[in-house]
Formats: C-alpha cells, structure tokens, sequence
C-alpha cells in the first residue's frame, strides 16, 4: 500500500520529506538549471548567480516542507519566483553594502524599482518553464529515437520546410513527415508525464 501511494506523489510530495534524500537529488536536477537561467536574466553575472541559485536552494530545502499548493493559493512557480526574487535583492544588497563601505556608492541602483518587477518575474518563470519542460521532454525521448528521426524534429521545430529537410538528409518526404510525427507524439506524451511528475 505504501508503495502504491508514493508511486502516486509527484516529486515536488516527495522532496518535501527530508529523509528522502534521492527525491531532493532529482529535484535538484529538474530545476538547479532552470533556476540558475532565471537568475541569468535578471542580470547578475555567471559567477555570482552559481552562489544565488545555491541560496535559492537551500531556501526551498528548508521551506518546502511548509508550501501548500491548491487552486486558491500560490502555484509553485510563483513561490519559486518570490524565492528567487528576494535571494536577487539580497544579494545586490549586501552588494551594495560592502561598496558602501568601500565607497560612498548611490543607493537607488539597488532599490526594488531597479529591478524586474514579481509579476514580471512570474511571467518570465512561466513562459521559459515551457521552454525547460519541452527541452527536458525531448532529451529524455531522444535515446528512444534515431539520430535522424531527432534531427528531422529539431529541423521542423526551425521552421524548415520538409521537402528541404527530406533532401539535406536524404530522405522520402513521407518519412520526414513519419518521423516528425512519431518524435511529435512521443514528446506530448513525455511533456504531459513531466508536467505531472513536477508540477504541483
């Protein structure tokens, strides 16, 4: 029985659980890139954004264990978001306090205004989840398929007409469009079971 139910727990039930260390590890590498992307655009340099989105984590390790999903409360990725957005502000903060030290330095760079807005950060979060999810998706259907059968994909995915695609890798036009719709399918069906396994 115990079984049953932890087959049915999404990852984000399952890193809850401090004990449960291999859940916290695949949570770490479904979103340790994705976080480190969103921290990108916001404008904070490569190496400075390893040590926030290091912050960024720790913080949910400790608060995951309290997030309540539901239809009337915060998704998760607004969560994350708020999360994100504070670790950012702290870190141009301290910043700012030790150029202060340093030197008289103006202090409205730093102010909340100056930087990406939380419902813009939100809608950031939101669009490139997609992105990361579908990216996800296609890496891990890719090992079922064909080199080529990936590339007649990505190559559809540019926008390349299959005709074109057919003579650059020498293939029938009813296989491109064969190939394009098996890897099609098999990424709705692996982006739908990601969806389900991360998303609260």
């Amino acid at each position: 029985m115990k079984g049953d139910w932890q087959t049915r727990q999404t990852l984000l039930q399952r890193a809850k659980d401090p004990s449960d260390e291999s859940a916290w590890l695949d949570f770490v590498s479904y979103y340790e890139s994705f976080i480190r992307m969103i921290i990108l655009k916001m404008n904070i340099s490569a190496s400075e954004s390893d040590d926030i989105t290091q912050d960024v984590l720790l913080s949910i390790w400790k608060n995951l264990k309290g997030f309540e999903s539901d239809s009337n409360r915060a998704k998760f990725r607004t969560w994350l978001s708020t999360i994100v957005r504070n670790r950012v502000l702290n870190h141009i903060r301290d910043r700012q306090s030790h150029h202060n030290r340093m030197k008289n330095v103006k202090k409205e760079w730093v102010e909340e205004g100056k930087l990406i807005s939380q419902s813009e950060l939100e809608e950031v979060i939101e669009k490139d989840w997609k992105r990361h999810i579908t990216k996800l998706a296609l890496n891990n259907i890719s090992k079922h398929f064909s080199g080529v059968a990936v590339n007649v994909f990505e190559m559809s995915l540019r926008g390349v007409e299959n005709k074109q695609i057919a003579a650059e890798l020498n293939l029938a036009d009813s296989s491109v469009r064969t190939l394009k719709s098996r890897v099609q399918q098999s990424l709705v069906k692996e982006v739908a079971h990601l969806i389900q396994e991360l998303e609260a």
